[in-house]
């Protein structure tokens, strides 16, 4: 996804995180964290950070009470 999103230019002036290799072209504003939130970009590291990327895109839209109320949820699955 970082990729394309460079192509498109959408990395210039954004920070982004993503599968280590994939910042070649952006290493400037790469961020070397699991989920990263810059403006209204939100990128993940990997597959592996799916859960906490979802989080962020709920509390993004639904702030953190919903992401909270939704964290205590998933995570009482056993």
């Amino acid at each position: 996804a970082p990729s394309i999103l460079g192509m498109y230019g959408i990395l210039d002036n954004n920070k982004f995180t993503c599968y280590h290799g994939f910042e070649k072209n952006h290493e400037d504003n790469y961020v070397d964290e699991p989920v990263v939130i810059s403006n209204n970009v939100i990128t993940a590291r990997s597959m592996y950070y799916s859960q906490d990327f979802a989080l962020e895109i709920i509390k993004y839209f639904y702030g953190n009470e919903i992401k909270n109320k939704i964290y205590k949820q998933v995570c009482s699955i056993n």
